[in-house]
């Protein structure tokens, strides 16, 4: 065993408003048995995150060559500077209980080998945008289970695990943690939802327009992930709802221009179904009305949105360019 047990590394980027609130939360898991170091590469930050980095004392590396680099570039960086045997992955706006490396190490002691991550909810003052796409209710997970993806704001992986697979993706500008986590599963390891605590993230959606921005520059990759993987059906998902959704927007538009009312009714019935489907399949009936209905607008506002993302992927030709 190296001579930190855990390697916690934080990419950041103007992260001066949360970051202090993640370091400190780190500091209250100090504990005799656990050992650790936390890492921070910065991308840059103009707002004072490198100022307050040095002043909790924690080891930072800087980007300095005035061009930012991809988060999969950055948390690479961290993991090979870094010690120890267990790699943590954590975005600098999530706090953390006191007790979450003491759970973490419960599970690699026990044997786990590959990538495990911890429910993830929002703080109790977040908006309605926040608590219904933030929060796990959703997600119906109160127990470890296995699934194909991990969200890169939580991500620990024994350190001979990811270097076999040989770290994140830097040429992904956003699924980075997406293509991992099939690599982890590839590579004949497990990939964990874990339910004994939570972390919270601070840098939830506070606004539905913040919302649709973000869900833009996350679905920015999704057909240059999509090639990585030969256009597997699982990296195509994504991608074909997108399209599913944008083709009958414009069909539904051309549609009311000429007037045929009953068949753009029908074309909005096969518009909205995937979005109601995913809505009661992840949910489950027995949510209460309030809870389904800006699930709903949510989930079909975001392949909406994809669908944007898509289009102009398209036009930038990212399926047919080499690299």
């Amino acid at each position: 065993m190296a001579d930190t047990y855990f390697t916690i590394i934080i990419p950041a980027y103007n992260e001066a408003e949360h970051i202090r609130r993640c370091i400190e939360s780190l500091k209250t898991n100090d504990n005799k048995k656990i050992k650790y170091e936390i890492i921070v590469v910065d991308n840059g930050s103009t707002d004072g995150t490198v100022e307050i980095v040095r002043e909790l004392g924690i080891r930072i590396i800087e980007n300095t060559e005035g061009q930012r680099k991809s988060i999969g570039t950055l948390r690479n960086i961290g993991a090979r500077v870094s010690r120890s045997d267990i790699l943590a992955f954590l975005d600098a706006d999530i706090i953390v209980p006191d007790n979450l490396l003491q759970i973490a190490q419960k599970y690699f002691c026990d044997g786990f080998k590959g990538a495990l991550g911890f429910i993830v909810n929002v703080p109790s003052s977040a908006g309605w945008v926040g608590r219904i796409w933030g929060n796990p209710l959703r997600l119906n997970r109160d127990k470890v289970i296995n699934v194909d993806f991990l969200t890169g704001r939580n991500i620990f992986i024994n350190r001979d695990v990811f270097e076999r697979i040989q770290g994140f993706n830097e040429i992904l500008i956003t699924g980075e943690d997406k293509d991992l986590t099939f690599r982890v599963l590839r590579a004949g390891f497990r990939a964990i939802s874990v339910p004994d605590v939570a972390v919270v993230h601070l840098g939830y959606d506070k606004s539905l327009w913040v919302f649709l921005k973000k869900e833009f520059w996350r679905q920015g990759s999704s057909l240059q992930l999509a090639k990585q993987w030969g256009f597997s059906f699982r990296t195509l998902r994504n991608p074909i709802l997108s399209c599913w959704h944008i083709l009958l927007l414009f069909m539904i538009i051309l549609s009311i221009l000429y007037l045929n009312i009953p068949f753009t009714l029908s074309l909005i019935f096969i518009w909205i179904f995937p979005s109601a489907f995913l809505t009661f399949s992840t949910a489950g009936l027995k949510r209460p009305f309030i809870f389904l209905l800006p699930l709903f607008l949510l989930t079909f506002l975001r392949w909406n949105i994809s669908g944007l993302a898509l289009f102009v992927q398209l036009l930038r030709g990212i399926p047919f360019r080499n690299g």
